[in-house]
C-alpha cells in the first residue's frame, strides 16, 4: 500500500512538473505580429535598451528607444584637459559642447539631430558622484512606426516584446534598425 502510494506520488509530481514546463515554454513561444499601434501602448525594458510608446514632443507622438545608459566619466575628463577646463566648466556647458565631446577624428556628429523625416536623436546626460552618464536616444514618428508594425511581435499575454528583421527608417542621414535577439518586457504606461 505504501509502495502504490509512493509511486502514485511520483507519478503526480512527475506529471506536475511536465506540465509546468510545457506551460513555461507555451507562454514563451505564443508570440504575434504586432498588428496595432496600441499593441505597443507602454514602457518596455530589456538590458539592450528601452521603448516607449507614446512619447509625445511639441504635440506629435513618437516611439522613443533608448540605448543603455553608459559611464563616460573618462571621455569628459580626456576632452577637458585637452581643452584646458575645468570638468565643472565643462559638465555646464554640456550642451553646446556634446556634439564636440563625443565626435572623434574625422567622424563628426551632432547632438540633437535630426532628418527630414523627422526622426530625431540626442543624448540625455546625468551627473552622479563625481560620474558622468549619457544615454543615447532616438525618437521615430508616428507615422514611420506604423508602416514597420511588422518589425515588432508581442507574446500572448500583451507583456512581452520582440523585434523582428529591420525596422525601415527611409533616411539618408540614419541607418535602418537590425532587430536584436532581446526580450523586451512591459514595465508600465508610458
Amino acid at each position: 500500500m505504501k509502495r502504490k502510494f509512493c509511486l502514485l506520488l511520483s507519478i503526480f509530481c512527475l506529471s506536475l512538473f511536465t506540465f509546468s514546463c510545457a506551460s513555461s515554454k507555451k507562454i514563451s513561444e505564443n508570440w504575434k505580429p504586432v498588428t496595432n499601434l496600441s499593441d505597443l501602448y507602454g514602457f518596455w525594458s530589456s538590458p539592450e535598451g528601452e521603448y516607449s510608446y507614446p512619447f509625445v514632443l511639441d504635440g506629435k507622438k513618437y516611439l522613443r528607444f533608448s540605448f543603455p545608459q553608459t559611464e563616460d566619466t573618462q571621455l569628459w575628463k580626456d576632452f577637458a584637459a585637452e581643452k584646458k577646463l575645468p570638468l565643472q566648466q565643462l559638465w555646464e556647458k554640456r550642451f553646446s559642447l556634446a556634439a564636440c565631446i563625443y565626435s572623434s577624428g574625422d567622424k563628426k556628429i551632432r547632438i540633437p539631430d535630426s532628418d527630414e523625416n523627422d526622426i530625431q536623436t540626442g543624448r540625455k546626460f546625468s551627473f552622479n558622484d563625481d560620474k558622468i552618464y549619457s544615454q543615447k536616444q532616438i525618437l521615430i514618428p508616428e507615422r514611420l512606426l506604423a508602416i514597420n508594425l511588422a518589425f515588432f511581435a508581442i507574446r500572448d499575454d500583451g507583456q512581452a516584446l520582440k523585434e523582428n528583421k529591420i525596422f525601415y527608417l527611409a533616411s539618408d542621414k540614419f541607418p535602418d534598425i537590425k532587430a536584436r535577439a532581446s526580450v523586451y518586457m512591459k514595465v508600465g504606461a508610458e
